[in-house]
């Protein structure tokens, strides 16, 4: 019986290995994202001014009513992205089963302290703010 040789070419070939491409960072945060939520929220108000002016100008002689109050949401809301982008969320890991054990109880609490609004019940109200617990989950 004669022995054949496998060697092929492929295995006598080395890897180099592949270089890591630099993620372009803008304040600490993935650049290309933040292009993103920048550009979403930018439509976003656009469309709401869209859609409301009239309704605003209705019911309280001004175009710019819901925009300028969507404006400042969005303002405390993008400020609070800018900062929990800074946070390690890394560590909620070892309380996940609080966090689970507080989304269903929020929901339960939901059945049992709901408000109707707009035919359906999915608010509860604590210390006065309107919170939906599913937005939790």
């Amino acid at each position: 019986m004669t022995e054949t040789n496998h060697n092929t070419a492929a295995q006598n070939v080395t890897v180099m290995p592949r270089k890591e491409k630099k993620r372009v960072r803008f304040i600490g945060m993935d650049a290309p994202f933040f292009m993103l939520v920048c550009t979403l929220l930018f439509f976003g108000l656009v469309i709401v001014y869209s859609a409301s002016y009239s309704l605003s100008l209705r019911d309280h002689d001004t175009t710019s009513y819901y925009i300028l109050h969507q404006t400042a949401y969005a303002v405390v809301g993008f400020g609070l992205m800018l900062v929990i982008s800074r946070f390690d969320y890394r560590w909620l890991k070892k309380y996940w089963l609080v966090i689970l054990a507080f989304s269903v109880l929020a929901l339960v609490a939901v059945e049992l302290f709901g408000v109707v609004r707009n035919f359906s019940k999915r608010w509860i109200i604590v210390a006065g703010i309107q919170f939906q617990p599913s937005e939790l989950t």
